[in-house]
C-alpha cells in the first residue's frame, strides 16, 4: 500500500457543503471547527482560536498564502466566519477566528430543503422503487377511518370521514391501470406531467416527505391525490395535523369529501340579504313619499 494513502490526519467535508460553499471555503470552515471545539477561550458567549496566516499555511500547505487569504476574506463576506482582535499586547494583529454556527444551520437547513424538493423532483421521472411499496406510513387513523379529535372533526360531516367506496389499490384494480398504462397521446403525457409537478409542490407545502410520495404514486392515480392534498392543505390552514402522511393516506382508502364551514359564510349572506331588503324597503318609502307629494 502507498504510504499517501491515509498516512497523515485527514482532511475531511461533506460534500454538500463543498457544493454550496465552494471546496476551499467548506475545507478551512471545516478545519477551523476542528480547533474551535478543543478552544478554551470563550469571549462573548463564544469560542474562538487565534492563527496567523503562516500558521493556517502549514495546516494548508497545497495552498498559497494569497489563496488562504482569499478563503478566509470570502468567509467574512459571507458572515461565515466572525474574526476579532483580542490579544493582550495592542501591536499584535494576530486575528481570531470563530464560526457563525447560527448562519451555518440556516445554510444546513436550505441544503436539506433542496434535497427533500430534489427527491420530489425525482419522482416526475418516474424513479419509483417496487420495494417502496413495502414502506408503511405511521398514521394516527384506526381502521382507515379518522379519529373523532375536535382539530378535524369540525371539518366533516358529523367529525367522521364519509364512508364512500374506498378507492385503494386493493379494491379498484382500475387505478393501477389508469397509472401505469401509457399513451402515445402527447396531450395526455403532458397533463399527466403537469397533475404530477402540482401534487409535488402540494404535498411539500404539507410536510410529506418523498419517500412518502413514492407509496402514494405507486397505489393511488394521481388525480385523487391531488384532490386529497388540496383537502389536507385547507384543514391545515386552521387545524393543526400531525401526520400529514397518515391523514392522506386515510382520506386517500376512505374517499373522504371535504366539507366546509359553512356557517360564518351563511351568516354573512342572511346578514348582506337583510342589508338589500332594508335597502328596498327605503327605496319603496321614498317613492310613496314622492309620489303622495304630487297627488
Amino acid at each position: 500500500m502507498s504510504s499517501l494513502l491515509m498516512k497523515e490526519i485527514p482532511l475531511m467535508v461533506q460534500p454538500s457543503l463543498a457544493k454550496e460553499l465552494g471546496l476551499n471555503e467548506a475545507l478551512f470552515l471545516q478545519q477551523l471547527n476542528y480547533w474551535i471545539e478543543r478552544s478554551t477561550k470563550k469571549i462573548d458567549g463564544k469560542y474562538w482560536i487565534y492563527n496567523t496566516i503562516e500558521a493556517w499555511h502549514r495546516q494548508f500547505p497545497f495552498w498559497s498564502v494569497s489563496t488562504i487569504k482569499r478563503i478566509i476574506s470570502n468567509l467574512e463576506k459571507e458572515k461565515l466566519i466572525i474574526t476579532g482582535n483580542f490579544n493582550k499586547i495592542s501591536m499584535d494583529r494576530t486575528k481570531w477566528y470563530t464560526i457563525n454556527y447560527s448562519l451555518l444551520q440556516e445554510i444546513e437547513n436550505k441544503i436539506n430543503a433542496d434535497k427533500e424538493k430534489e427527491n420530489l423532483e425525482n419522482l416526475i421521472d418516474g424513479e419509483i422503487s417496487n420495494e417502496e411499496n413495502e414502506i408503511t406510513i405511521s398514521s394516527k387513523w384506526n381502521n382507515g377511518k379518522c379519529q373523532n379529535e375536535t382539530a378535524i372533526g369540525s371539518k366533516w360531516n358529523n367529525g367522521k370521514c364519509q364512508n364512500e367506496p374506498s378507492n385503494t389499490i386493493y379494491n379498484n384494480i382500475d387505478y393501477k391501470h389508469k397509472k401505469t398504462t401509457t399513451t402515445n397521446n402527447d396531450v395526455d403525457v403532458v397533463e399527466n406531467n403537469d397533475i404530477k409537478e402540482r401534487v409535488i409542490l402540494l404535498s411539500s407545502k404539507c410536510g410529506i416527505q418523498a419517500k412518502n410520495m413514492r407509496v402514494f404514486f405507486n397505489k393511488y392515480c394521481l388525480e385523487d391525490i391531488e384532490k386529497q392534498l388540496k383537502n389536507l392543505s385547507n384543514v391545515m390552514k386552521e387545524n393543526k395535523v400531525k401526520n400529514p402522511a397518515g391523514w392522506l393516506r386515510s382520506a386517500l382508502d376512505n374517499n373522504f369529501v371535504f366539507v366546509r364551514d359553512t356557517k360564518n359564510k351563511n351568516d354573512e349572506i342572511n346578514s348582506n340579504k337583510e342589508n338589500i331588503d332594508e335597502q328596498i324597503k327605503k327605496q319603496k318609502d321614498m317613492q310613496r313619499k314622492a309620489l303622495t307629494s304630487f297627488i
